[in-house]
């Protein structure tokens, strides 16, 4: 007899009424859990299960049956109940009824068999059936519970994470992972940073007492940089993870406090600049008697307008103080008010020459509806009108520079619309200045998608200027190539990005014609040049002359002026596209493209560089071809890594100290070799990428070129 625990509710069906309720009987005898009910048809079965699915543990059913039998009524049942048990109890056994029920996913199979031991097999094949579709639905439901949590956690937008004993990311979640521009997988097991800068900075060790079970929390703040979200001050909260009595980690939560603590600075620098305005725009309180009309102040509105405090002043003395201009003003405020019963503000100047700004305020004081008195305060505002004059000059010379530029430029917000447009946007773009304050940049731009101005106007840097080149749209439809150069600002105490449009059609009209140019330089040039050079070989078959070998020399040096040439020309095109570019392999390759005899090749650098890969061939090309004119067949060139960037030098001669500037002017060479264009279109090159060159000395005497300010690619 079964201990009785959870009730096991049992549907049994065979249309043999007198059978299901003896074998409840014994079946209840076996194991006192079992609850039986019975029923005689399948169309029965499956009506309960319908009515109530959740007061059916187990499906006990027979084979041979009216209706449908035992292997369609489990079909049926395992349409709406796929993980329901189902037993399949008959006295028709057979392996093709056995494999039928196993392909209809039967639970358990059993055979009636003569007597009443097989109730207590049938009562413990129901159990653990029942018990084993109740735990894995429990670790189902615990699954989702822990998807849930899971996901929960995940969509947190606070940092979470369990800490092992010694400090490491047991688990964390995605929020954190971001922080860190990683992954979850990635980041657990590292050694968070935290756990040292706790104990660095605390007693004891604060960590080891909440392991140990002596404290029950660890609150505090910490400011750090981040890899992916950048120096932050985070607030975090690290309890105990207890599990079953257990200790067993830490339990981390902890957000970004960076804006709080901003907004608390910036509440204390108003604070302070509220106390520095008190101090110097001074207030003097006064009280008018209606009827006598009688006049008390204070001592600091005798030093406001220039007063004995120990004389007792009447309103006429007051007003006395003032300019003419602003007299009756401030004597007219006083008397409606009197009449009106309403406060008043007016301003008004001190006589004299150095007068002051003054705020005079009213508030009349009534009794049974009339008023008895007038109270009221003197501000002293000439610091406050010296700083507005002040801003509005800024402002005027802010509009005179911005209107006065020959380029456009206009100021958008962060919601990209148009907040100024300056005369020359006017002029431009051919729009008056309300319709374009009406549009946004997407309006006028031409050559780039919406979407990526869009991209870049939500990630313009901090500190830097954006470049970007475009075609601007005018409202005639001309197209105009711009270059756009833009930066962050303050606008009207608001981020705002400034845009200056430069026209650059004569840039890329004069990039045109370097084309054209570098194509008569290589077809219509180097064509002729080819006959000449064929013909003299001809001819010096036919002819022996010491004459001949100079012309063969002047056609030499004429291919390699039309080569320099064509290569100059090119060099000067800007750089738009940059690509990671392993310069150790773009070495060997350019190494490869010049006649370099016998020198030798001395590779120092593993770096990664962003340029333009072909720009930059051209560059150590022309080093190359420098180092083997100048310093011989035998020479060795050296190329090895910067701090930012890298260098190219030689054992050659060298070059003099008062030669080395001169040395990237076009035309310049002590080679007979060389037409003076190779160290120019070096210049040329780093300057397309905004790099910086110098010349100088090497370790071995020779000469040694140094380019900085290049970008590493990770």
């Amino acid at each position: 007899m079964g201990v009785a625990t959870d009730e096991i509710r049992v549907l049994h069906v065979d249309d043999d009424p007198d059978f299901v309720e003896m074998a409840a009987t014994f079946l209840q005898r076996a194991d006192d859990r079992l609850s039986v009910r019975a029923v005689t048809t399948p169309g029965e079965a499956l009506a309960r299960l319908d009515d109530d699915p959740d007061a059916i543990d187990c499906v006990v059913s027979d084979h041979d049956m009216p209706e449908r039998d035992g292997i369609e009524l489990l079909r049926a049942v395992r349409e709406d109940h796929p993980d329901l048990p189902f037993i399949l109890f008959t006295g028709k056994g057979s392996e093709e009824i056995a494999s039928k029920a196993i392909s209809a996913d039967v639970t358990d199979y059993l055979q009636k068999e003569p007597g009443t031991d097989q109730y207590a097999v049938l009562a413990n094949r129901i159990a653990n059936a029942v018990e084993h579709y109740r735990s894995q639905a429990a670790l189902a439901e615990r699954n989702r519970e822990l998807r849930s949590y899971e996901r929960m956690i995940n969509t947190m937008h606070e940092s979470a994470c369990i800490y092992d004993a010694e400090g490491r990311f047991r688990m964390v979640n995605q929020y954190l992972a971001d922080w860190y521009g990683t992954s979850r997988e990635a980041l657990e097991g590292e050694m968070s940073g935290l756990i040292p800068h706790i104990r660095s900075v605390s007693e004891g060790d604060p960590y080891q007492e909440l392991l140990d079970g002596e404290r029950d929390e660890l609150l505090g703040e910490v400011e750090a940089d981040f890899p992916e979200h950048g120096r932050a001050i985070v607030e975090y909260r690290l309890t105990p993870l207890d599990v079953d009595g257990s200790i067993e980690g830490v339990v981390a939560v902890a957000r970004d406090i960076t804006k709080h603590r901003d907004r608390e600075r910036e509440l204390v620098r108003i604070r302070d600049l509220l106390d520095e305005t008190e101090r110097l725009a001074g207030v003097g309180g006064w009280e008018i008697d209606a009827e006598t009309r009688e006049l008390s102040w204070t001592d600091h509105l005798s030093e406001l307008l220039a007063l004995d405090p120990g004389d007792s002043p009447s309103l006429s003395d007051v007003l006395e103080a003032l300019r003419d201009a602003d007299r009756a003003r401030v004597e007219g405020a006083i008397e409606r008010a009197f009449d009106s019963g309403e406060p008043f503000d007016v301003e008004a100047r001190t006589a004299g020459d150095d007068h002051r700004w003054l705020q005079f305020h009213g508030e009349p004081k009534t009794a049974d509806g009339a008023v008895t008195s007038l109270r009221g305060a003197v501000h002293d505002v000439t610091e406050y009108r010296r700083r507005e004059r002040e801003l509005e000059q800024a402002r005027a010379e802010y509009e005179e520079l911005f209107n006065g530029m020959n380029d456009a430029a206009w100021v958008i917000d962060t919601d990209m619309n148009f907040l100024a447009v300056n005369d020359a946007a006017v002029e431009r773009t051919g729009y008056s200045r309300e319709e374009l304050l009406s549009m946004r940049p997407h309006d006028i731009d031409a050559g780039t998608d919406p979407a990526e101005i869009t991209r870049l106007i939500e990630t313009m840097p901090e500190d830097e200027i954006q470049m970007v080149e475009t075609v601007r749209e005018t409202k005639d439809g001309e197209t105009i190539p711009v270059e756009i150069s833009s930066s962050l600002i303050t606008y009207e105490g608001e981020t705002a990005i400034l845009s200056i449009s430069r026209d650059i059609s004569n840039r890329k009209r004069r990039e045109k014609q370097l084309e054209e140019f570098a194509s008569v330089v290589s077809h219509d040039l180097r064509n002729p040049l080819n006959v000449a050079s064929g013909r003299l070989e001809l001819g010096m078959r036919e002819c022996d002359s010491e004459h001949l070998a100079h012309v063969a020399r002047a056609h030499e040096r004429m291919q390699t002026l039309i080569d320099e040439l064509l290569t100059m020309a090119r060099s000067d095109q800007p750089v738009t596209d940059r690509s990671p570019v392993d310069l150790s392999t773009l070495l060997d390759r350019s190494w490869q493209s010049v006649q370099t005899g016998s020198a030798t090749l001395d590779s120092r650098t593993d770096r990664v560089v962003r340029a333009d890969q072909s720009r930059l061939q051209q560059l150590l090309e022309n080093l190359i071809r420098n180092a083997v004119e100048h310093g011989g067949e035998d020479v060795t060139v050296t190329v090895g890594d910067l701090d930012d960037g890298f260098y190219v030098a030689d054992d050659g001669p060298g070059i003099p100290p008062d030669e080395r500037e001169k040395v990237f002017e076009t035309g310049y060479s002590t080679s007979s070799k060389g037409v003076g264009f190779g160290l120019s279109i070096v210049a040329q090159v780093v300057s397309a990428h905004d790099w910086q060159i110098k010349a100088t000395e090497s370790d071995d005497g020779g000469a040694r070129f140094e380019i900085t300010g290049v970008e590493f690619a990770d």
